[in-house]
């Protein structure tokens, strides 16, 4: 965990300095996990955008033959490549949500009028109200400044809009508790080749995938038990925000294929390892050869010098 100036954010344990920011050096492909993951959503879910784009073009990969899963051929289409990183990172911070316990409620897909989109998660507990949006920015390189977000050298809206969006929100449950209510917004950036923290947002937290989970899990308690209630009658009343679109995260309808994505996903993480058996039983075919090749060589050399 980093702070700095008094603002807190929490990024994996091999983040090193950089001048006056933080570095989080990533992975250009993304890490299959040997567990299956799935996640629950509505059908058009801001909070799993990236799942359902993959599945989407996943299902236009044309069939693997039986010779090519017996090689473990790459199941994963092409084009299917970036989303499906996407999809992981959103499942993550899907699971490390889930993970926050009863103290928590959770809300996706919250609608709140004028935003272009819904938002994400909308989160209520004993530390506050936050926000939550998740950005796949696949193998590029992301400079975070003070107000701006930079990837791969085109600007980006992300930290302005999310602000405009907590605004929004505090707006709505101050109205509807008569209680002053600050919202906090979280970026999650997820699969960048090189994420820069250069000068920390003095407002919005930004952080990745597996930092999800720690950060909401230490932060201090700030609400009372009355406060968090009042808080959470607000946030679950649909005439807070005007609209029907909202759905927690625990009760989601109209969800995501889960078991699509599973075996899907179960199929590519079967395919490495196919390919990583093929690859050592190459290499210790050929050791055999080599030493067998060698050792005849030897003994014919000691024959010719008897």
């Amino acid at each position: 965990m980093q702070k700095r100036g008094g603002s807190r954010s929490v990024f994996p344990d091999h983040i090193r300095p950089l001048g006056d920011g933080i570095t989080y050096h990533g992975e250009p492909a993304p890490t299959l996990p040997g567990s299956e993951a799935a996640a629950d959503a509505t059908a058009e879910s801001t909070a799993f955008a990236s799942v359902r784009e993959f599945l989407l073009l996943q299902r236009e990969a044309p069939e693997r033959s039986l010779f090519a899963r017996i090689l473990g051929l790459d199941p994963l289409a092409r084009e299917a490549a970036a989303p499906y990183a996407g999809a992981l990172a959103e499942i993550t911070v899907a699971e490390s949500l889930e993970r926050l316990g009863s103290d928590w409620t959770i809300l996706n897909d919250l609608s709140i009028g004028s935003t272009r989109r819904p938002i994400a998660y909308a989160l209520v507990g004993p530390a506050g109200v936050f926000i939550l949006e998740v950005h796949n920015h696949s193998n590029a390189d992301v400079w975070v400044g003070e107000r701006s977000i930079v990837v791969d050298g085109a600007p980006h809206s992300h930290i302005v809009e999310s602000e405009r969006r907590a605004d929004r929100v505090a707006r709505r449950l101050s109205e509807a508790t008569d209680l002053p209510v600050v919202v906090t917004p979280c970026l999650v950036v997820a699969n960048a080749a090189e994420l820069t923290v250069r000068h920390r947002p003095r407002r919005v937290e930004v952080l990745v995938p597996d930092a999800v989970g720690p950060f909401f899990a230490d932060l201090p308690r700030l609400l009372s038990p009355e406060a968090v209630d009042r808080h959470r009658d607000a946030a679950l009343a649909p005439t807070t925000w005007h609209t029907g679109s909202m759905t927690t995260a625990r009760n989601a309808g109209g969800l995501v294929d889960r078991a699509e994505f599973a075996d899907i996903h179960r199929s590519i993480v079967e395919s490495h390892r196919r390919r990583l058996f093929w690859a050592i039983s190459g290499a210790a075919l050929s050791s055999v050869v080599l030493l067998a090749t060698t050792g005849d060589l030897i003994a014919r050399t000691l024959g010719l010098i008897r």
